[in-house]
């Protein structure tokens, strides 16, 4: 294999099952690096293997079809694994897929692009969305563009409630469109399963695509409905408590659920527990983009969802700490309303700034109280949580732990 040559071009004609998988291994090397293309050509590699990395707490991974690249794509691809953990899909097709564009591959039944792909693919949505409705404003067309991908997962109940509800003529103008482009998105987001993203800022994660669209949706949304009065008791309120509470604030209320109870969890562990990296991740990069996308303090979208994504995954100096240090600065820049917030009319979760009143401040700066609703009941777990969740972003972020989270 010719090193770093684009223009080498691999087309699968038959599907291929293998029978010696253990002994595999991968195309290429550090002195052979590979560029070029892989087009599957709709078939699929089988019988895969997946192996336990010591190194990594057992997590389960996978045997890469080819070592290094540079910029190689692979598309059309499905590669069947047997026990392979979620958050390595990426490195089924590569041992580098920060560096990799897939487009349209799958490992298992799931769905992996890399984010220069999934731009394309949004680009396209925001197209029809436009084509759609002629005199669609910026606001309209990311709402459409983002309630179409979100409605897979996200939808019905206190979603649309929230948000607002997926527009069904628009769901129903992609799945009637003659354009092949169109008809192949519409198979991704019709199918109901998952669809994860490359990791440009780390080596091997991943992001759940469909749990980051979902917050970027509320973030968009301009949307306050007077039920939320009803299910929060809140009395007043910003579209940045909603936004936070659909995405990262909500997962860790829900960390706080399964912390409460006294199950032994962990915020940020790699495919594993109800708030895993993947899904920190994905809530974090719903706030940068979301940031990137949004000007008018945070009321009019100014740039399209597929050229923010793009700049941020493809932007310079990324990496973790990167990462962290974008969320720490785009959340402390918001402005909060003052709230109470109950949840069943008797307790409060942690949310953003504070358990029982919404502060000027986020979570992550060291102002914020933690206390149950009503005042006098206290819960040690919420000192708890408050600590590791602020230590393990500022961490994270290469900064000094404020001493509130010591």
């Amino acid at each position: 294999m010719e090193e770093g040559n684009n223009a080498l071009y691999y087309k699968m004609q038959n599907n291929i099952t293998f029978t010696d998988a253990a002994n595999w291994i991968p195309v290429g090397a550090e002195n052979q690096v590979f560029a070029g293309t892989f087009d599957g050509n709709n078939s699929t590699i089988s019988e895969l293997v997946s192996i336990a990395d010591a190194d990594d707490n057992n997590i389960v991974k996978c045997q890469s079809l080819f070592g290094p690249t540079t910029g190689g794509t692979f598309k059309d691809l499905t590669l069947s694994y047997v026990g392979l953990a979620n958050n390595y899909y990426g490195n089924a097709f590569t041992t580098t897929p920060q560096t990799a564009s897939l487009d349209y591959c799958k490992v298992n039944s799931v769905w992996v692009f890399s984010p220069d792909k999934m731009a394309n693919v949004i680009a396209e949505i925001e197209t029809q969305a436009r084509a759609f409705n002629a005199s669609s404003n910026n606001n309209t067309v990311a709402m459409n563009t983002l309630g179409y991908m979100r409605h897979i997962r996200y939808n019905g109940g206190n979603w649309d409630v929230m948000i607002e509800k997926p527009d069904a003529s628009f769901t129903n103008w992609m799945n009637n469109s003659q354009l092949p482009e169109v008809q192949k998105i519409h198979t991704v987001f019709k199918s109901g399963v998952d669809i994860y993203v490359t990791d440009t800022y780390t080596k091997d994660s991943i992001i759940d695509f469909i749990h980051f669209v979902a917050p970027l949706n509320s973030i968009v949304s301009q949307k306050v409905p007077s039920k939320l009065v009803w299910i929060f008791n809140v009395s007043v309120y910003s579209t940045h408590e909603q936004d936070d509470l659909l995405g990262w604030a909500g997962d860790l209320q829900s960390y706080y659920s399964t912390t409460a109870a006294g199950v032994q969890d962990g915020i940020g562990k790699r495919n594993f527990g109800v708030f895993s990296q993947e899904d920190m991740y994905a809530d974090m990069d719903a706030v940068n983009v979301g940031t990137l996308m949004m000007t008018n303090n945070g009321k009019s979208v100014s740039k399209n969802i597929s050229v923010a994504y793009q700049e941020y995954y493809y932007g310079s100096s990324i990496s973790e700490q990167k990462r962290f240090q974008l969320f720490i600065d785009n959340i402390d820049q918001r402005t909060y309303a003052t709230v109470q917030v109950k949840v069943d009319s008797e307790k409060i979760y942690p949310l953003t700034s504070a358990i029982e009143t919404y502060t000027t401040n986020a979570v992550v700066a060291g102002t914020a109280k933690w206390q149950l609703y009503p005042a006098g009941i206290t819960d040690p777990n919420l000192s708890k949580l408050r600590k590791e969740f602020g230590y393990y972003v500022y961490t994270h972020a290469g900064r000094s732990v404020p001493a509130a989270y010591l």
